[in-house]
């Protein structure tokens, strides 16, 4: 995440940790920081030597004549400094230039804000057309234009990158394959599986927004909700709106509404309180286990989760706790201070030993108010009692994450290193890992340049 809380993040606790990341270190897919850490001396993309074009048209053009993919990179060469570490690590590379050639034409379009564009204009069009959200965005793509992969800045320079590469050149074949699978109308309940199937894929590589129509596809495959799809249809596009970052809160609301209604038919046609129940669980569970990135919506169902208690107000489901810590962020998102010290009360009693997981996202909520009131020391504190009185931890790198990031803030980084050296050490190949990587790096240039006097 950057700095800046994305509209809708409100709605998934399960973020909460990566707020403590403001202005230090943002994934490379997704817009960077107010003042980025550029490489030394990169050059522009527009700059570029070797078989780079920065004409999306003519990419196409060269793609069918030879025959090759399209590799498309959208940059801003003279701001983004993760753009800019991407290009000199790896782009202007001898070494990436050779290979990636072979397989696609390379198209760069720059999104300067210095220096003048000719083409801005076009690509913006570009930009907009396929809703490309943060910089440096990568997407590969077919001589037609057709999307099977996206990605970023990764560390390593060109000996990692282009096994990165290799690898998501794989989805090609993949994407073809799923959309064969549901295109057969013969078996109605077989093309809706796989239907569904293929929207997931789409939305875990983050390329679903430049696949609509099997979206909109399987929204019209159960018009009246009969086996529950189209409330899931429904619950893709929210998430989708999270992923590409979309302002529309009215149409969010809309599509909230109509999921709320929807489930509370579906409870109201159930004959006793415990199916009721199971309705509104069987809705909420799958909501609850379907993200954008980090990011869930069931947070935005206060309402049917109201509702299950209310149905069983002695607990003998569970969803007491199931839901108390979405509940907990509903209630402080909307003000509510009675609400938010009734959700922590029941966290506390029912899951003392964290063993469900609510008391840590608790413990992450908590650490992030004290960030936000820039007491970095209490709220770093916090974090590492529970880290060391927790019973069972479900996430420790994130817990370890974000105590780093408060240390840091609170000019301490000798401590802060301790915690980003453990989820290094817990997951060396994680995108956390990665990050914590790249921070090391920043503290130890800084130390060397305070030492030197510079």
């Amino acid at each position: 995440m950057t700095g800046k809380m994305r509209l809708f993040a409100v709605l998934s606790l399960l973020s909460a940790a990566f707020l403590f990341a403001a202005a230090l270190a943002a994934p490379a897919e997704e817009q960077p920081p107010e003042k980025p850490a550029p490489a030394e001396n990169p050059p522009p993309p527009d700059a570029q030597a070797g078989p780079w074009v920065n004409d999306l048209s003519k990419a196409k053009a060269l793609a069918a004549e030879q025959k090759k993919d399209i590799f498309l990179d959208f940059t801003g060469s003279d701001w983004c400094g993760w753009c800019q570490k991407l290009e000199a690590e790896v782009f202007s590379t001898k070494a990436f230039l050779e290979e990636a050639a072979k397989s696609f034409v390379l198209c760069s379009l720059d999104f300067p804000k210095q220096k003048p564009n000719p083409a801005a204009e076009a690509n913006k069009k570009v930009l907009q057309d396929y809703k490309v959200a943060g910089f440096p965005t990568i997407l590969l793509m077919d001589a037609e234009g057709k999307v099977y992969a996206r990605t970023g800045y990764k560390e390593g320079g060109p000996d990692a990158y282009l096994p990165h590469i290799k690898a998501l050149m794989s989805q090609k074949a993949r994407l073809a394959e799923m959309e064969k699978a549901c295109s057969d109308p013969a078996d109605k309940a077989a093309q809706a599986l796989k239907t569904e199937e293929l929207v997931q894929t789409l939305l875990d590589w983050e390329i679903l927004q430049m696949h609509v129509s099997h979206l909109d596809r399987f929204y019209g495959l159960d018009p009246e909700n009969a086996s529950g799809m189209k409330v899931r249809a429904i619950a893709y596009k929210m998430l989708l709106a999270i992923a590409i970052q979309s302002r529309d809160r009215n149409a969010f609301d809309a599509m909230k509404k109509e999921i709320t209604d929807l489930v509370l038919k579906a409870v109201d046609a159930a004959q006793t309180p415990e199916a009721k129940t199971q309705e509104i669980d069987k809705a909420l569970s799958w909501l609850q286990s379907r993200k954008a990135g980090k990011e869930s919506i069931v947070g935005a169902f206060k309402e049917l989760m109201e509702k299950a208690l209310e149905l069983d107000p002695e607990n003998k489901s569970g969803l007491k706790l199931k839901f108390a810590a979405d509940l907990l962020f509903a209630a402080m998102n909307a003000g509510d201070a009675a609400g938010v010290e009734r959700q922590k009360k029941t966290i506390r009693e029912l899951d003392a030993g964290n063993e469900a997981g609510q008391l840590e996202r608790l413990i992450l909520l908590e650490g992030n108010e004290l960030y936000r009131q820039k007491k970095f020391a209490e709220a770093s504190k916090s974090i590492e009692d529970f880290i060391a009185q927790a019973k069972a931890l479900k996430d420790e790198t994130t817990l370890r994450w974000a105590a780093g990031i408060c240390w840091m803030k609170g000019n301490d980084n000798e401590k802060a290193k301790v915690h980003f050296l453990k989820v290094i050490e817990i997951d060396p190949k994680s995108d956390l890992a990665s990050r914590c990587k790249d921070i090391l790096k920043q503290i130890e240039e800084a130390e060397k340049k305070k030492a030197g006097g510079g």
